[in-house]
C-alpha cells in the first residue's frame, strides 16, 4: 500500500503544545489514513512526531528548530523526500527511483538506504532511525489529533 503523509520529527515539543488530545488517541494506521482529515501526534521520549495525512495542515514554524526532520511519503506520485534543518541542512528528493534533488550532505541514517529495494520502505526507514526508532516502533506509538 503506498502511503501519502508527511512525518515529522520536531525535537524538544511536547505534543500538548502542538494541540493534542490526549483524550483521543489513535493507531498509525488511523492516523496515516487518507480519510483523516488533520494531523495527529505522538511522544518519541523528549520529542514529538507528526504525521500528516494531507501533507499541508500541519505548518511548520518559519525557522524549524535545529534537527527538526520532515520525510514527506508520495507513494501515488512516486516521489518521496527529506528535509533536515539546523547548521547543516539536508535536502534531497526521490522520484520515480532516482534522486533529483540533493542539497547538503548526507546524514548518517541514510547510510544502507539504498540496499531496501522499495522507496517508501526505505523513507519509513529513514524518518524511524533519525526520530530513534524502529520502524514497528512506529505503530506503537499512542498517537492524538491536533485540534
Amino acid at each position: 500500500m503506498s502511503h501519502n503523509l508527511a512525518l515529522i520529527l520536531l525535537p524538544r515539543t511536547d505534543p500538548a503544545a502542538l494541540g493534542a488530545s490526549p483524550s483521543e488517541v489513535t493507531t498509525f494506521d488511523e492516523a496515516s489514513s487518507s480519510e483523516v482529515l488533520g494531523p495527529s501526534a505522538a511522544a518519541v521520549g523528549d520529542h514529538t512526531v507528526v504525521c500528516d495525512p494531507t501533507m499541508t495542515m500541519f505548518e511548520l514554524p518559519a525557522h524549524p528548530a535545529a534537527g527538526t526532520v520532515v520525510v514527506e511519503l508520495a507513494g501515488v506520485a512516486d516521489t518521496y523526500t527529506l528535509r533536515v534543518f539546523g547548521e547543516s541542512p539536508r535536502f534531497r528528493v526521490v522520484a520515480e527511483g532516482k534522486v533529483v534533488e540533493d542539497q547538503g550532505v548526507a546524514v548518517p541514517a541514510e547510510q544502507g538506504l539504498e540496499e531496501i529495494d522499495d522507496p517508501e520502505d526505505a523513507h519509513l526507514e529513514l524518518f524511524c532511525r533519525l526520530a530513534g526508532l524502529a520502524r514497528a516502533e512506529l505503530w506503537e506509538l499512542v498517537w492524538a489529533p491536533l485540534v
